[in-house]
């Protein structure tokens, strides 16, 4: 499997090849992020950046995921933290924080870490059971197969109705 190295630093997200040359081969990039010991992989369609946090500003009244926002560039974008969903600590200070769009919609997730990218084929994707999705992380529907272990990919769709505050945890 081919494997980049995003570049973090320079707050621009990863570089892709030519769009949808990936896809039309039968896979997928996604990108594996790292959250305590745990990974996870999203399709990397659906990141718009990685960033460095400087700062969160915390929003009263909202959703417990919901830490606060933070302006990037001139935009206000909210800030999740997973790490509860996943039956981990929350982030007690934040390192990263990736950016994924769904419509005209943009969130950011707290990360410790955005390890690789990866091309992964559509066989090595398989649908969670309703079982192994439910609980703690519904945002999770496909299972990825991949170098010897298998990894939940997050549905970013799913993912916001949970931080509206739809979805019972």
């Amino acid at each position: 499997m081919e494997t980049m190295e995003p570049t973090v630093e320079s707050g621009q997200p990863p570089v892709q090849g030519e769009a949808g040359s990936a896809e039309s081969a039968g896979a997928v990039r996604i990108c594996i992020l790292t959250f305590g010991r745990e990974s996870l992989a999203i399709d990397l369609n659906q990141v718009l950046e990685v960033f460095k946090i400087d700062s969160i500003t915390p929003v009263p009244g909202m959703p417990p995921v919901l830490v606060g926002v933070a302006n990037i560039r001139g935009s206000i974008v909210p800030v999740v933290d997973l790490h509860p969903s996943l039956g981990l600590p929350s982030v007690t200070v934040p390192r990263y924080a990736v950016v994924v769009e769904h419509g005209a919609r943009d969130v950011g997730i707290l990360v410790n870490d955005v390890p690789e990218i990866q091309t992964a084929a559509v066989e090595d994707l398989q649908e969670m059971s309703s079982g192994e999705e439910a609980g703690a992380c519904p945002f999770l529907s496909v299972a990825l197969n991949t170098d010897g272990r298998t990894i939940g990919m997050m549905d970013v769709s799913r993912l916001l109705v949970m931080i509206e505050g739809k979805v019972d945890r």
